[in-house]
């Protein structure tokens, strides 16, 4: 039943949340998090939620610190889909390009007010935890127009495969 899945994402997302002895997961490890947060939030917002997620292969192997991507799937729907009247999207897109790992994920409805250039909380982590593991040689940029959010990430990867 429907209720059961959401019982388990969260069942799952919860231990995720709680795993503090890792500092690093492979990619794939946090994808399975935000696909059953997206799913919850599906299941909340029905027809309201369109979600595209496109992996590349190579990338999922790759290690990022631990709720680096959630976050801030977690905030383009809380800031943007959830606040608008019609449907919305959340796209999430991974891939290897140029020796870094780049992550996006892009949102419909952007409300500057909402999201006074990633000055969240969950984006402060992200940005805390980034810089702790990789100094000046990662980012998270966030670009907002009227149309759209999209915050990208982006991680050295070759820091990322010796850790």
């Amino acid at each position: 039943s429907a209720a059961r899945r959401i019982v388990l994402n969260l069942a799952d997302i919860f231990r995720y949340f709680l795993q503090s002895d890792k500092t690093f997961v492979p990619l794939a490890q946090e994808m399975q998090i935000v696909r059953a947060y997206l799913e919850i939030e599906q299941s909340r917002l029905g027809k309201r939620l369109q979600v595209e997620v496109e992996v590349q292969d190579e990338a999922l192997a790759v290690l990022i610190p631990v709720l680096s991507v959630q976050p801030l799937v977690e905030n383009a729907i809380k800031h943007g889909v959830a606040l608008q009247v019609g449907s919305g999207f959340v796209r999430v897109r991974a891939a290897c390009r140029d020796g870094e790992l780049r992550i996006s994920v892009e949102n419909s409805g952007a409300d500057g007010a909402a999201r006074t250039e990633g000055s969240g909380v969950g984006l402060q982590n992200v940005r805390r935890r980034l810089e702790i593991c990789y100094g000046a040689s990662s980012q998270l940029r966030l670009s907002l127009n009227r149309q759209n959010t999209v915050a990208e990430l982006s991680i050295p990867l070759t820091a990322s495969v010796h850790q």
